[in-house]
């Protein structure tokens, strides 16, 4: 079936966008922690088919019978799944205007070392 040709969009328009510049469809954006399509897709498979992939990669760990390198694998994932790896965290030095990136360890030593200043600081 075809559109009349009142209801194309004309090639300036189509280049333009529907939205003005710096706005999206949805300002406010997916709510945190909301599954998209696909992984509602995947739960529901394995819901429906009574499979947990969590039980699946405990009973690989656990199993004798699988290699080590198989099992160390699996436990790994697992891993991955309780302890998701953090990011690195950016901040913005106001005194000389630049911006970097510290691991969660180097935030909290420059953390503790500001603390320390802080209280020698206090004490003079």
């Amino acid at each position: 079936q075809h559109k009349s040709a009142d209801s194309l969009l004309s090639t300036e328009e189509c280049i333009k966008g529907r939205f003005q510049p710096g706005q999206s469809g949805n300002p406010a954006g997916r709510k945190p922690g909301s599954k998209n399509k696909r992984t509602l897709t995947i739960l529901e498979a394995c819901q429906k088919n009574e499979f947990d992939p969590i039980e699946f990669l405990i009973g690989v760990a656990k199993n004798e019978e699988i290699e080590w390198k198989d099992r160390i694998k699996a436990a790994c994932e697992i891993n991955g799944c309780l302890n998701p790896k953090l990011k690195a965290v950016s901040h913005s030095d106001i005194k000389n205007r630049e911006t970097f990136v510290l691991t969660k360890e180097e935030f909290l030593e420059r953390w503790d070392q500001l603390n320390y200043e802080e209280q020698q600081a206090n004490i003079k």
